[in-house]
């Protein structure tokens, strides 16, 4: 343990604990800091590491979570987005970043993005030169992916995550897949021009009971959307009796 400082946390709520006293923390309701330096702890959470990132929401009687984002609990406990275990690993204050954080409903989320396999590593904000086998990064997993029958309505996916909508135009055969994914923030996710996978594959035959080919688009930056067709190996025109999977993963 490091040496007492008076000036060591700054206590924002009640029965906040704070084990290392060699750094300047700052610590809301019921928090916890076991060890770190630069850590700020908003309410109900426990945070490690180093000068972690804050943006998500505020200390106690800051930015208080109200009735109204709180869905199930008292005004004072967080919602389900909210993170409960933060890992910081930022380089100071002005510069705070997460490595990994656990949010109330359960999920985790990793920060780090995959390397390209053919960056040089210099330096700790260069690109990685690949990745480290059995890692999660925040861009190597699959972001969307859906299941339309064939057949099926025209404004919907028998299954799906991260899929707003799909409709298919009942003159041309087109499918109109519209995503709906948020970063770690989350903000709607920006896209970027050919900064994503789209994999469509066919998972039924159609009417005909021939094979088919499927074709798909990339992601439109504009409309977060992106389209699918389907038709005969024999044939030329487009038809709608196939059913296909789609997976999308985003860089």
């Amino acid at each position: 343990m490091g040496m007492w400082k008076p000036e060591a946390f700054r206590l924002r709520g009640n029965a906040g604990t704070v084990t290392d006293t060699g750094s300047t923390h700052d610590i809301g309701n019921d928090a916890t800091i076991p060890g770190g330096a630069g850590l700020v702890a908003m309410d109900f959470q426990t945070v490690i590491g180093q000068f972690n990132d804050t943006t998500a929401s505020g200390l106690h009687n800051v930015a208080p979570v109200t009735q109204a984002t709180a869905v199930g609990y008292s005004d004072s406990l967080p919602n389900g987005d909210y993170p409960l275990f933060i890992i910081g690993n930022g380089f100071a204050g002005m510069g705070r970043s997460n490595a990994f954080t656990v949010s109330k409903k359960g999920y985790s989320t990793a920060y780090d993005n995959i390397g390209t396999g053919g960056a040089a590593d210099t330096g700790i904000f260069t690109p990685k030169p690949a990745i480290r086998m059995g890692s999660t990064y925040a861009n190597n997993t699959i972001e969307a992916w859906g299941n339309v029958l064939p057949g099926a309505p025209y404004d919907s996916a028998a299954a799906n995550i991260g899929v707003l909508s799909v409709v298919c135009d009942t003159a041309s055969k087109q499918y109109t897949i519209t995503l709906n994914i948020v970063n770690q923030n989350g903000l709607p996710h920006t896209f970027t021009a050919n900064n994503c996978s789209v994999v469509a594959t066919i998972t039924k035959q159609g009417l005909s009971g021939t094979p088919g080919i499927i074709e798909a688009s990339t992601v439109d930056p504009l409309t977060k959307s992106f389209t699918v067709m389907t038709w005969p190996s024999l044939s030329t025109t487009p038809e709608d009796t196939f059913g296909f999977q789609f997976h999308v993963i985003i860089k």
